[in-house]
């Protein structure tokens, strides 16, 4: 299985492991995680993390700050 996010051959055993990490019904269903997925070039890194930090950074009163979780596969 290729993985398109890190561009690297996984090996048999981590296939069903990213294959979960990577289904967002799954990440829904026993997370509840909303999933988004993201691999942008160097130079477009900081505007891609300035998008995402504005559209789901902060609470519905626009004030309080909310945590990100960055998971490297």
């Amino acid at each position: 299985m290729w993985n398109p996010i890190s561009k690297v051959a996984l090996d048999p055993s981590a296939q069903s492991v990213v294959a979960a990490l990577l289904d967002k019904a799954n990440e829904r269903a026993i997370f509840g995680l909303d999933l988004y997925i993201e691999s942008p070039t160097p130079g477009q890194q900081v505007h891609r993390e300035a998008y995402w930090k504005g559209f789901f950074g902060f609470c519905h009163d626009q004030v309080t700050a909310k945590g990100f979780v960055e998971v490297a596969l």
